[in-house]
């Protein structure tokens, strides 16, 4: 699994239930590293996400309440051993690509709690506080070793590829 995740300068992923910057090309990086796989995540975030479920990826949303109604590109589960095991097939899932990876996409929780079973950490940082009242905190917290390498680096923010041994 890879994680994916984006923050100010202070580790801050939201501010009142929403990411408080719009920063385009870091959307555009997302959408292009996340198109065609699976997206995994916590209910919080599924229900924060303005438009619904992301278009043309496998949504699995972690959730201790299970949720009835489910549609061919969302799932509703609570058992993370089952979502590593799963592998989709082309029939099922026509709008994932061959191999596709599977993304942890958020909350605060769902980062902090396997972060662990990632092998890959996608980080953009965008220049700048913006006083969030949620915070990214998994690299602090988990003595993790890492190699970093610079993917991108724009105006307004930066990317970088983390991996996690």
């Amino acid at each position: 699994m890879e994680m994916i995740v984006a923050t100010d300068e202070k580790g801050g992923i939201a501010k009142n239930g929403k990411i408080p910057w719009f920063v385009p090309q870091d959307l555009k990086f997302f959408q292009n590293k996340t198109k065609h796989n699976i997206v995994i995540m916590g209910k919080k975030t599924f229900l924060s996400l303005p438009h619904g479920p992301l278009k043309n990826r496998l949504n699995i949303v972690l959730t201790r309440e299970p949720i009835l109604s489910q549609t061919p590109s969302v799932i509703f589960t609570q058992d993370m051993d089952w979502i590593q095991q799963f592998e989709p097939t082309p029939t099922e899932y026509p709008f994932l690509q061959e191999g596709c990876k599977k993304f942890i996409i958020g909350g605060a929780e769902i980062y902090r709690q396997y972060i662990s079973q990632c092998a890959v950490l996608w980080l953009t940082t965008i220049r700048g506080d913006y006083d969030c009242d949620v915070l990214f905190t998994p690299l602090l917290e988990v003595g993790h070793s890492r190699e970093s390498a610079m993917v991108e680096d724009g105006k307004e923010y930066y990317i970088e590829k983390i991996d996690l041994i």
